[in-house]
């Protein structure tokens, strides 16, 4: 009888508020991460290419007209633009490689030429070979024929430079204009993107949650063992939802979620007390915050496996050496 009346008392409990609630409550996402900047232009958050108009075409009407105008840009052309204000740069064969230094490594570019070695076809230590430097970019990956093409993110302070090789030459040359005081300048056409998150505001008064997740959770309901976060959105919360991908910015798929509440499964009250207790404790970050202050959440330093390191001469003392033995004997 006992039984009976615990197994009718729980039925009753599991038709109320509360236990959707508890049901919430027992889910548990993995902490945000976003790279801190690297001179791997890759690590940088673009929200102006995440909310490409050609990336948008499968959203809502009103989803993707807050998101495509949630960023604006503005280009100009600059006769004499300062190469060494640039940080990260777009492609190299040293990002995200495992076996050699990789660039992501580094905050930006000029401190990763500073940490590379030396040798006979790539130095940064002379006069000699800042001339070197700088007519190899000029011949490969950022030539003279045009203008160099710069992107400015405002929300991070960063200048990107689009590159299509000279990286390692690029960054030997910025370490130089740092440390050795060699100046470079370029006519540069610059493009200035900035966010307008007034834009995801009234998209949320609209009805829509828009916010940041990371990739994987768990929900003792679902299963014991780790799942995809769109999985446990599914299951538990809406059936129907948008998730854009962070991509190369992100180390554990952390993405953008977009929930309307007309397509929660369970009542806008239960889910919202859950959704800000959410953003209370940091599990979830709504998305016109993250769009306000990008680089409070840029806090994940890049990691990578690699095969093996050699500690390098950060004084340059037995590379000048080894210059100066290979003159004598070419002379």
């Amino acid at each position: 009888m006992l039984e009976e009346i615990k197994r009718f008392l729980n039925q009753c409990y599991q038709q109320t508020d509360q236990w959707k609630l508890d049901q919430l409550h027992q889910i548990h996402f993995d902490d945000i991460k976003l790279y801190t900047p690297t001179a791997n232009g890759n690590t940088i958050i673009k929200w102006n290419e995440l909310f490409a108009e050609n990336n948008m075409e499968h959203h809502q009407k009103e989803v993707k007209y807050a998101l495509v105008n949630s960023v604006s840009k503005k280009t100009s052309l600059i006769a004499n633009f300062d190469f060494s204000k640039i940080q990260s740069l777009t492609n190299s064969s040293s990002f995200g490689q495992s076996d050699h230094i990789n660039g992501s490594w580094f905050k930006d570019i000029a401190e990763w030429g500073y940490a590379m070695y030396s040798g006979s076809e790539l130095s940064n230590i002379d006069e000699h070979d800042w001339e070197n430097n700088i007519s190899h970019i000029e011949q490969q990956g950022f030539t003279k024929s045009k203008p160099l093409d710069i992107s400015h993110y405002k929300w991070c302070n960063r200048y990107e430079c689009y590159n299509s090789g000279g990286s390692h030459h690029a960054a030997a040359a910025s370490s130089q204009m740092r440390y050795q005081q060699f100046q470079y300048y370029r006519n540069a056409e610059v493009t200035e993107y900035a966010t307008n998150p007034e834009c995801i505001n009234e998209l949320e008064q609209q009805g829509f949650y828009l916010f940041l997740i990371a990739g994987f959770g768990s929900a003792h309901k679902i299963s014991h063992k780790k799942l995809r976060c769109e999985q446990i959105i599914g299951d538990l919360i809406s059936d129907r939802f948008y998730s854009i991908p962070l991509h190369y910015s992100t180390p554990n798929e952390t993405q953008i979620m977009i929930i309307r509440k007309e397509d929660l499964k369970i009542k806008a009250r239960i889910f919202e007390k859950w959704y800000h207790a959410q953003l209370k404790m940091g599990n979830l970050v709504r998305l016109q915050e993250a769009m306000e202050d990008t680089s409070k959440y840029c806090t994940t330093a890049y990691v990578h496996q690699f095969k093996w390191l050699k500690l390098g001469d950060p004084f340059n003392t037995n590379n000048l050496k080894v210059k100066e033995m290979k003159k004598h004997t070419s002379d």
